[in-house]
């Protein structure tokens, strides 16, 4: 239950420890809306990232495509924005195909660190 896990501050805070001793990012797969986790990284002085949709929730390429275009919607009005998805074959294929019609919108895909809270961001 990631949710209850990650929701509960005494059990995630050994991990977040963890995590910034590593030097590595919490990535929450959940809506920004629904996280609390992401306050606890920076006042833990772990880096955190949350990701803005899931892109295979409804695993096929039409659906998967539509939420891409969804991204590049959002994206365009509210700058960059993260996205998660399984390892799944039909959501990694439309990936090749969609980072070149954005590259040449002028968009690009970048790694989920690119888009994360530094450590001690915001205070």
């Amino acid at each position: 239950m990631g949710a209850r896990f990650t929701g509960s501050r005494t059990d995630l805070l050994p991990v977040l420890e963890e995590l910034r001793k590593r030097g590595l990012m919490f990535v929450d797969g959940r809506p920004a809306a629904q996280t609390p986790p992401r306050t606890r990284c920076r006042a833990h002085g772990a880096a955190a990232s949350v990701s803005d949709r899931t892109l295979d929730g409804d695993a096929t390429r039409e659906a998967i495509d539509r939420r891409l275009s969804e991204l590049e919607e959002v994206a365009r009005r509210r700058g960059a924005r993260s996205v998660v998805g399984y390892v799944y074959p039909v959501t990694v294929a439309p990936r090749c195909i969609w980072r070149r019609r954005w590259r040449r919108r002028g968009l690009a895909l970048a790694p989920v660190s690119a888009l994360g809270v530094a450590p001690g961001a915001g205070k």
